[in-house]
């Protein structure tokens, strides 16, 4: 017997005890109603789910290792050394042929053919198992030992791991006993039993404890404890011959190169939680029981009570044996009186209850439910008679009460059903009148509505116009804004050109000074040699004379004409200047032109878009009122619909607006469709007049 088992028979002793007093059933029934709310109990657990791929691997490769481990590879070592003949046990051919090589070690000669040296050389072979693929082996069974049990052990620890919570608080009032509870439990239990016998994954993790046992197994067989005994081998793995060709050591490789390339874990997992709150009916019942033995145990401990408790509890035990040997005395004694009534022998009478009893075990399984059954519905009884008894208890509290309350206000109910009456016929009138005002004040709010409304109109057509107004006057501004930055261009341009004319007026008269000078110096330059020559020169004066101002009247014309050119290229400059000036000017008055055409366009454009847009507004407005009347008509209109919202009166009221508008237009339309039926028919008698009279003169 575990211990779920112990424990678990124990609350069922203990609750055959505690079911069958009503004392006990009441006290529960009133724990279980006390702050039932904030009872409650969260478990948590760990699901795994395992990737099998990695397991039918090593399942698969592990069978390629066991037979590599059965061909039990070695290779022979031999040790050899030179002892003396005493010592040698045996000779072998080595040791002949390491003699005739060293003479040295025949120091005597024996009578005869025989030669007896005084030392020899043995060998002793040994077997050495520790080639480098048993190493590879035992190398990478480690391997894979560690990568099972890194991931065995992580998942049982996670599967199963246990984590409860519980907690209650309660304040119960029982009779005149009053109890405050307050219980929290936390609880935390690894490798539980019963989580592990009812683990969802149990057939997986039975398959890897199998596989890590098996991997334990072959490195507990004697070639690879002889061969751990060696140096151990580190990766990378050389790829002999032997793990190349052979196919159980080619199987054992592909093993160890599968495991040494996995990623990842092997298995993912998920937590997940069971909560109750509030408790339900049965585990209420029994969450009551702690707290009731809990208050059961501080009183008998607190009060030093136990030895008394004991002392009843022998006396009750003696009148129940007392109680037993009487009922046992008893049925003896009617058991002898049957015998002697039946005629037969006492052998032959039990024979007979021995078949009855027989029958009777054929039905135990069935009584055994049934009792267990009504164990229940009795424990369910005493809960309810409990339960009964509290609200007879209440009723009869309530009842008396209640006729207190009946006597007490009898002569009050009277004296209201007169009150009620003469207060019935004021409100009457009270209503009557208030009717009236009502019916005036609707009638009022009625025609308030109606200013208020087209005051509202009044107020729209105000507020667009304002809107039209303001955008005139921003398209107005923008427009004075654009003309405004274009003179500014047009000025800053003019000012531009204005300064490069007077940058080239001041260059070319810079020019022109300069040249002037240079002419001046040049002349200055050619008197004085002049004057510096006249003596030697006297001769030639006049014909230089005569030379000389010709040259100085061509030099002035070529001045002079110098001159003329750059005041005709100044003039062209300043002309084309002008041009470009104009030129802009005019391309400026034509892009004003284009905008002021383009703002008047918008402004048209706009305006009719307000109008389409006030029209169809009106379109709307009229043909949702339209469609409401409809529906008010006939009753489509359901309960939950509520036209008093903020967004849906305003529509009524837009609704009502476009009505009263097309009421108007209509009716004016009517009101002319009738003045001239009126005139028509009035022609019409005027002319039927005329000519009764016609006719009447003819005559």
């Amino acid at each position: 017997m575990n211990q779920l088992d112990a424990y678990f028979r124990a609350l069922i002793d203990y609750r055959k005890q505690t079911l069958a007093q009503r004392d006990c059933s009441v006290q529960r029934a009133a724990i279980v109603k006390a702050n039932r709310e904030t009872d409650e109990i969260e478990v948590t657990r760990t699901l795994c789910h395992i990737e099998e791929d990695w397991v039918e691997a090593i399942e698969k490769g592990l069978v390629f290792v066991e037979k590599a481990i059965a061909e039990e590879r070695q290779f022979i070592r031999s040790n050899g050394e030179v002892v003396p003949i005493e010592k040698v046990k045996r000779v072998s051919k080595d040791s002949v042929e390491h003699l005739a090589k060293h003479s040295n070690l025949i120091t005597k000669k024996m009578e005869g053919e025989d030669f007896v040296p005084d030392q020899l050389y043995t060998v002793e072979r040994l077997s050495d198992y520790a080639v480098y693929e048993n190493r590879f082996l035992y190398m990478m069974l480690c391997y894979t030992r560690d990568f099972i049990s890194l991931r065995y052990n992580k998942i049982l620890d996670l599967t199963n791991t246990y984590r409860g919570r519980m907690q209650m608080k309660k304040t119960v009032s029982y009779r005149k006993q009053k109890t405050v509870y307050e219980i929290s439990l936390v609880e935390e239990r690894r490798d539980d039993a019963y989580l592990k016998e009812n683990n969802e994954a149990k057939d997986i993790i039975s398959r890897i404890d199998l596989v890590l046992k098996a991997v334990l197994h072959y490195l507990s067989t004697p070639l690879m404890q002889e061969v751990s005994k060696a140096a151990k081998l580190k990766p990378p793995v050389t790829k002999t011959n032997v793990l190349k060709m052979n196919q159980n050591f080619k199987g054992a490789l592909a093993l160890y190169d599968y495991l040494v390339a996995y990623q990842g874990l092997g298995y993912s997992t998920e937590e997940t939680k069971r909560r109750l709150n509030p408790f339900t009916d049965g585990v209420a019942d029994e969450m009551s029981e702690i707290l009731a033995l809990a208050s059961f145990l501080t009183y008998e401990h607190g009060l030093g009570i136990k030895d008394y408790l004991k002392k009843a509890y022998d006396e009750e035990e003696e009148r129940r044996k007392e109680y037993e040997k009487q009922r046992l005395a008893e049925q003896i004694k009617n058991l002898q009186r049957r015998i002697r009534e039946s005629g037969m022998s006492p052998e032959e009478y039990m024979l007979l209850l021995e078949k009855r009893n027989r029958m009777l075990e054929a039905d135990s399984a069935q009584l055994v439910l049934a009792k267990e059954e009504i164990e229940q519905l009795k424990a369910e009884q005493e809960r309810l008679l409990g339960v009964i008894a509290e609200q007879e208890e209440k009723i009869a509290s309530l009842e008396a009460y209640v006729e207190e309350l009946k006597a007490k206000h009898a002569e009050e109910i009277r004296l209201l059903k007169e009150a009620h009456a003469a207060e019935i016929q004021r409100l009457n009138e009270e209503h009557a009148q208030a009717l009236a005002e009502q019916k005036a004040a609707y009638e009022s709010e009625i025609k308030r509505l109606t200013d208020e409304y087209e005051n509202r109109i009044t107020a729209l057509i105000d507020e667009y116009e304002g809107k039209f107004r303001d955008l005139t006057e921003s398209y107005e501004d923008k427009i004075r804004e654009l003309t405004a930055k274009y003179e500014n261009t047009i000025e800053r341009l003019t000012e531009e050109y204005e300064g490069k004319i007077a940058a080239l007026t001041e260059d070319y008269e810079t020019k022109i000074s300069s040249l002037t000078e240079t002419y001046e110096t040049q002349i200055a330059t050619l008197t004085e040699n002049y004057e510096t020559q006249v003596s030697t020169l006297t001769a030639l004066r006049e014909k230089e004379k005569a030379e000389y101002e010709e040259t100085c009247e061509e030099l002035k014309a070529q001045n002079l004409a110098e001159r003329n050119a750059h005041k005709e290229a100044l003039e062209a400059a300043e002309a084309e200047n002008l041009k470009k000036l104009d030129a802009l000017r005019v391309k400026h008055g034509e892009k004003v032109a284009s905008l002021e055409e383009e703002s008047a366009e918008k402004t048209r454009l706009i305006t009719e878009k307000d109008e389409a847009y006030a029209a169809l507004l009106t379109e709307k407005q009229f043909a949702d009122g339209r469609l409401n009347a409809l529906r008010a008509e006939h009753g489509l209109i359901p309960e939950d619909e509520d036209f008093t919202e903020k967004d849906k009166f305003y529509e009524l009221e837009h609704q009502y607006a476009a009505f009263k508008k097309l009421f108007k237009a209509e009716w004016k339309k009517v009101k002319k469709r009738i003045r001239r039926e009126a005139f028509r028919r009035v022609k019409e008698e005027e002319t039927k007049d005329e000519n009764k009279d016609g006719g009447t003169d003819e005559e």
